[in-house]
This record gives structure tokens, C-alpha cells and sequence, in this order.
């Protein structure tokens, strides 16, 4: 397999032709000697513009540092590094009411004198989601390392299709 970025434009409009006659991204990838990577690139370009040529500008900056070549970032990036700040997803969760709250500060109180042998009682659960579907609006936000919670970083998730998982910790 190539180490190729991208295609020649008459390349592309064959792997294009075939990702429409239905065969799949790693069947094409595959046949055409290139990394999945290129072709699902390639189809997203298409997808969005209705053509197969790079967009303008879109070709990387770079700068040769020794023996290797390494793309110019913008001193911007470099300085929010420097400061501790980092890309990161953006946290996403359910924005709680101030009945939510309420409810939470009430059970805290009810719970605050309990022993062990009271919470040897309780199961403690929790749920994780997996999408079945590439998220690929999601949108990177600068944060530190460690993990902050303020509000402008909240994202309302979108509905897609996805599996929900629950799992429990008891304490003995």
C-alpha cells in the first residue's frame, strides 16, 4: 500500500465511480493500492463540494526542521500549549434543572450518616454509550489537562442510532 495523501484527479473520479456502484470504502482502498484513509477523504470531499479536486488551500504548510519535514502550526496553538490549554472534545452531558439539584442535595443530606454495612445495601450503576455512527461534527474545544466542567463546554448530543450499556459496582 502507498504512503500517498491523494489522489490524481482521474484516480479519484474512478474510486468516486466505484464507492457509487456500492462497493465499500476498504474493497476500493484495496483495490486501488491506497490507505482507507484516502478514500474516505476523498468520498467526504465529494460528498460535500460535488468534486474530487482539493479544496483551495487546503494543501499543508511545511517547513523543513533538519532531517524531517514537520507542518507549521500557527504561534497561536504554540502559546495555548504553552498556557496548559489542549484540542479536546467537548464534555457532553444532560444540562441539569435546578429540580435536578434539588433532588441531589435532598439525597446527599438523607445519606450523609450512613455506614458501611448501610451501603453494602446499594448497588451502584452507571451507563455508557457507544455510536453506531462516526461523529463527525464534533467540534474540538481548548481546555486544560485537567478536566474542567463550566458550562460553555456543554454540547447537546444529536439523536443518532446508538448502544447504551449498563454495569453495576456493589460494595461488600
Amino acid at each position: 500500500m502507498s504512503q500517498q495523501r491523494d489522489l490524481p484527479e482521474s484516480m479519484a473520479w474512478r474510486v468516486i465511480g466505484r464507492l457509487e456502484s456500492g462497493q465499500t470504502q476498504r474493497s476500493v482502498a484495496d483495490a486501488v493500492g491506497v490507505a482507507r484513509s484516502v478514500v474516505a477523504r476523498l468520498w467526504n470531499r465529494f460528498q460535500e463540494t460535488g468534486n474530487v479536486r482539493r479544496r483551495p488551500g487546503a494543501a499543508a504548510k511545511t517547513v523543513a526542521l533538519g532531517h524531517r519535514t514537520k507542518g507549521v502550526q500557527p504561534n497561536s496553538t504554540y502559546r495555548l500549549h504553552e498556557g496548559g490549554l489542549y484540542a479536546r472534545r467537548p464534555i457532553v452531558c444532560i444540562p441539569l434543572t435546578p429540580r435536578h439539584r434539588v433532588a441531589r442535595r435532598r439525597w446527599a443530606a438523607e445519606h450523609r450518616d450512613w455506614e458501611q454495612h448501610d451501603w453494602s445495601q446499594v448497588l451502584f450503576t452507571d451507563e455508557s454509550r457507544f455510536s453506531l455512527e462516526c461523529d463527525t461534527r464534533c467540534v474540538l474545544v481548548w481546555r486544560t489537562g485537567a478536566l474542567e466542567i463550566t458550562p460553555h463546554l456543554f454540547v447537546k448530543g444529536h439523536n443518532t442510532e446508538e448502544l447504551v450499556g449498563w454495569y453495576g459496582v456493589e460494595l461488600a
